[in-house]
């Protein structure tokens, strides 16, 4: 009787703790928590995770040629030991105009979907580029503020759009992928990336240090919105993805 009367003690202690800890992660705003612990660990099929803004492909198609060499040189044991220690799902090499050597695993192909991650850094600078050449921007040393009301305050006042195409906004976003508490991974499971960059807040003089911080880019990419009055899907769109001619829409 007495170790079931501790198991039940027990179990109520736990229920209590359980209870406590959602009633904080509601009232810290911080319900994204509930993804992150279920998912753990992100992987470049996460797109399957989330809601998506389709970046519709065009009606002129611009297929890549096969170099004459297309795929008679094999890989060195070496670079292929190394695509397998680093979990590669698809390697592709082109020179000049043409495609040298095409390789998938593990059931991807050239047309599988998957989570660009980092890569939607590059195609955001890309557009900031392309709205500067439209006059939507000024320039690159526009202040985020005449997008952003938050920024008008304060030393956030201070940031300029190329402070956040250098990564030295000097805000408090770290990168970080240690502990579910942090703005990485709020701004990856949670779904109100304006209300995430309301609270950052300057702790380093803008354009000082330079520091990889994925915020910076969600933030030039709610300038982009704000500049073209189009989602960054549609933006991208009419200028990246038609232009180029590729062949499939993304998500």
């Amino acid at each position: 009787m007495k170790r079931k009367s501790k198991l039940l003690k027990a179990f109520y202690i736990f229920l209590v703790i359980l209870l406590i800890a959602n009633i904080l992660i509601y009232a810290t705003d911080t319900t994204y928590i509930y993804k992150a612990l279920v998912y753990q660990q992100v992987g470049i099929d996460d797109l399957n995770l989330f809601s998506s803004r389709e970046v519709a492909k065009g009606s002129k198609i611009q297929s890549w040629a096969h170099s004459p060499e297309y795929n008679k040189k094999p890989l060195s044991d070496t670079l292929r030991r190394t695509l397998e220690e680093t979990e590669s799902v698809a390697f592709l090499v082109i020179k000049n105009d043409s495609m040298v050597h095409e390789e998938y695993w593990d059931g991807y192909s050239d047309t599988t979907l998957s989570n660009p991650f980092s890569v939607t850094k590059s195609i955001v600078g890309l557009l900031i580029g392309i709205a500067i050449d439209e006059g939507k921007i000024t320039s690159v040393d526009q202040h985020v503020s005449d997008f952003l009301p938050d920024f008008k305050e304060g030393r956030k006042s201070e940031i300029t759009i190329k402070h956040l195409l250098q990564m030295a906004s000097g805000l408090d976003f770290m990168e970080s992928y240690n502990t579910p508490f942090n703005y990485t991974t709020e701004s990856y499971y949670g779904d109100d990336l304006p209300k995430l960059v309301s609270k950052l807040k300057v702790i380093e003089t803008p354009g000082s240090i330079y520091r990889y911080k994925s915020g910076d880019t969600q933030i030039l990419g709610l300038i982009l919105t704000k500049a073209t009055g189009k989602t960054i899907s549609e933006y991208a769109s009419e200028k990246l993805w038609q232009k180029l001619g590729v062949a499939l829409s993304a998500l």
